[in-house]
């Protein structure tokens, strides 16, 4: 898909997208009703800027902006002059936590605090930015803006603003779906899921000293790393460093909870962010649930003995899975239980063996896997425990094993055949009931270097399908 033609854009025609790429319908209402909410706490100045005034300035605004310096010239140069001019009295609030949001703001003059649950966080100031996350992640307003003298700033309507970010997705699309594309994440999801989910994702530019997010903040989307490198801190300590493929912010999105830590990045990092809005429209309103569930198909996946699991299967043994959150410390398996006891899966965090306090599994990995699959059942010397906040997918082996009456080894296995059978055209229409019939039947042989599997003339009795060799 070409990028599109940036010559002459103006803001009410702002994309013109191929056939196949579908934008979500604006509720232009709804959007209106926002902006004319915020309005009536302002008095407007001038509408519209078509003389281009503080050009300059409100250039390198957009510039520094992680997510709308991805605009080229032309572009930026139509949205200035759209933007309204509007003024806030001493102690006027400009819009309060929880309300609708309906404009983007750059303030020209004065200064103005954040506060987050009544609290002042920070002050914004001559050049800064103020509400454009609701408007990037479409949620009502994570914090309540007061002016704390007079203030002069310039805005941009709600409706023109998703016009910009929809441009915006379009010319990184190709970029963004050859990168996403390869995340383990990914490789789960339909390819119609994957398309809907990757023209709604915003590709942001990051640089240190600026936090990506802040403790406390609304959780309003999980970010996977193109590039860069990101810490993640409780306070000023680091408490880990993530890099390229890996994604974070997630753990307080699954959990319903504000952010509980800040993430800056290290050095000039590229994000991709999926707001919460996208992952509810894809996965349905349990999308919580289903993201987790997700990430430990993915943990699956990623084993040396499990990565050869049958889809259907899969998704069956979901329902044997419970997760919760631990705090630090919290073991996870005791000393003596057997290794095999428990799958156990980190969706975020770390587990570590307290005998020398390393890392034993990270996240999205499955613990003990090859004793798992050979039914293992040599018993820990050592507790197993959270090296941090960690959320945590259980499931009892002994329950998968009763509902299907044989060993994990074994339901593997039977799940590999069903796969290799599924690629035989003779089959391809059976029934579920049908290949595990099938699949029961199968008998795995090992045939020599240069021994005969069928002999010319002989009846044909049997038929093979090559497992490997």
């Amino acid at each position: 898909m070409g990028n599109p033609n940036t010559k002459q854009i103006k803001i009410d025609n702002f994309i013109k997208y191929p056939n196949d790429l579908q934008i979500a319908p604006i509720n232009a209402q709804m959007d209106k009703e926002a902006c004319e909410s915020e309005k009536a706490n302002l008095k407007l100045v001038s509408k519209h800027n078509k003389e281009l005034k503080d050009r300059e300035l409100l250039e390198n605004v957009l510039l520094d902006h992680f997510l709308l310096r991805a605009l080229d010239n032309q572009s930026r140069k139509e949205i200035i002059k759209e933007m309204s001019l509007y003024y806030a009295q001493k102690g006027k609030t400009i819009f309060k936590q929880g309300a609708p949001s309906g404009l983007f703001y750059i303030l020209r003059q004065g200064s103005c605090n954040i506060l987050l649950n009544g609290e002042v966080r920070r002050v914004i100031k001559k050049k800064g930015i103020f509400g454009d996350t609701s408007l990037i992640y479409n949620t009502n307003r994570d914090y309540t803006v007061i002016a704390l003298e007079e203030c002069f700033m310039w805005t941009i309507e709600k409706r023109n603003f998703k016009k910009i970010l929809d441009y915006i997705t379009h010319i990184t699309y190709d970029d963004t779906n050859k990168s996403v594309n390869n995340l383990p994440l990914f490789q789960i999801i339909s390819m119609g899921e994957r398309a809907k989910i990757i023209k709604d994702i915003y590709r942001e530019t990051h640089i240190p000293g600026r936090p990506i997010y802040s403790k406390d903040e609304i959780s309003n989307c999980i970010y996977i790393i193109k590039d860069g490198i990101v810490d993640i801190k409780d306070d000023k300590k680091v408490i880990k460093t993530l890099g390229e493929g890996e994604f974070f912010g997630d753990l307080s999105v699954i959990g319903l909870t504000n952010r509980f830590m800040t993430a800056e990045a290290r050095e000039k990092t590229h994000l991709y962010a999926i707001s919460v809005s996208n992952l509810e429209k894809i996965l349905g309103e349990n999308f919580r649930t289903n993201y987790i569930l997700s990430l430990i198909k993915i943990a699956f996946f990623n084993t040396e003995n499990f990565k050869h699991i049958n889809f259907n299967f899969l998704d069956e043994i979901m329902q044997f899975f419970k997760f919760r959150f631990y705090f630090k410390q919290t073991e996870i398996l005791r000393q003596g239980d057997p290794k095999s006891k428990k799958i156990i899966i980190p969706i975020d965090g770390e587990l570590l063996d307290s005998s020398n306090d390393k890392v034993i599994c990270k996240k999205n990995t499955m613990l003990f896997d090859k004793e798992i699959y050979n039914d293992d059942e040599t018993e820990l010397k050592y507790p197993i425990y959270c090296s941090s906040l960690c959320l945590v997918a259980k499931a009892k082996t002994s329950d998968i094993k009763k509902k299907y009456k044989c060993s994990l080894k074994e339901l593997i296995e039977r799940s590999s055949k069903i796969e290799q059978l599924k690629n035989v055209a003779l089959f391809k229409n059976l029934s579920k009931d049908k290949f595990d019939l099938l699949a029961e039947k199968i008998k795995t042989e090992k045939i020599l270097n240069k021994q005969n599997v069928i002999t010319q003339g002989e009846e044909g009795t049997r038929f093979y399908i090559i497992k490997k060799g």
